[in-house]
């Protein structure tokens, strides 16, 4: 029997979608010789490396909302100990493949989410590029948080979050650059202040395509505090306008990161510029 990196157990591995399914897959291997090895008990020396990989492994499933197919297997000896009555070798590794199946197809359809512009994946990214552009994210993380809670269940919140993560974004880029911050601003003027604060406001954009891109881009976050008034949760509407589901929610809290990332890395970059 053969194994890769002993260390591809981990616990500081993130629980990132492609790599769950690379340790489910070696795993699937582990289990797939073990079935083979009768007459040989070179199996039993990767035993404690399994039993450590599962308990990671289940553990970073867990936090993805998945449940781990391994807990009939917390060792390679309760497989061992059971392979035989599942007949020939072939029979074996279809079994430990069917009984796979489902989380490998779960993992898929999380990595398919995230190549088609999974919105949750979206916000963890923005995170990190607040985390790199201003010296104090905290206001941006939050409205990151509540909007990630908000997007499986309440349109309603994750509406509001999402046009609160936009008033925030302006108003830290507006910070980043010693300018003052008005209360009483609405979302429009933020927006306009932050974007003029970067050098960014489509007036000052020569390029017709990237003026016609950051305008419209504005505009479209201003939509989303505009339906915030009328459907969110900031001003406590009696009920949620009829057809209002959870994708207008997850489209909200897109064209809001949209926006948002745009300021960021546009302070980003020229914080880099001038360093």
């Amino acid at each position: 029997m053969t194994v890769g990196d002993d260390e591809w157990w981990s616990e500081s591995e993130p629980p990132d979608p492609e790599d769950l399914l690379e340790r489910v897959d070696r795993m699937a291997a582990l289990l797939v010789q073990t079935g083979r090895a009768y007459g040989d008990d070179s199996w039993q020396r990767f035993d404690r490396e399994y039993q450590r990989g599962v308990k990671n492994l289940d553990a970073d499933l867990r936090r993805l909302g998945l449940r781990s197919p391994f807990v009939v297997w917390p060792s390679l000896a309760s497989w061992h100990g059971s392979a035989k009555q599942h007949g020939s070798y072939a029979k074996r590794d279809a079994y430990v493949n069917e009984r796979l199946s489902q989380i490998r197809e779960q993992l898929r359809k999380r990595i398919d989410d995230i190549i088609a512009g999974d919105p949750e994946a979206q916000l963890h990214h923005l995170g990190d590029t607040a985390d790199r552009a201003i010296r104090e994210p905290a206001a941006v993380r939050q409205q990151l948080v509540r909007l990630e809670r908000a997007l499986g269940s309440d349109p309603g919140q994750a509406i509001g979050a999402a046009k609160n993560l936009v008033e925030s974004t302006a108003k830290v880029v507006l910070d980043a650059r010693g300018l003052e911050v008005p209360r009483s601003a609405t979302l429009p003027a933020l927006i306009a202040a932050a974007l003029q604060a970067l050098d960014a406001h489509p007036a000052n954009e020569e390029r017709r395509p990237v003026r016609d891109i950051v305008s419209k881009a504005a505009a479209i976050a201003n939509h989303v505090g505009e339906l915030r008034n009328e459907a969110g949760d900031g001003h406590g509407p009696l009920a949620l306008p009829t057809g209002l589901e959870l994708r207008h929610g997850r489209l909200a809290a897109r064209v809001a990161v949209a926006w948002c990332a745009f300021v960021l890395e546009t302070l980003e970059e020229q914080d880099r510029r001038e360093a």
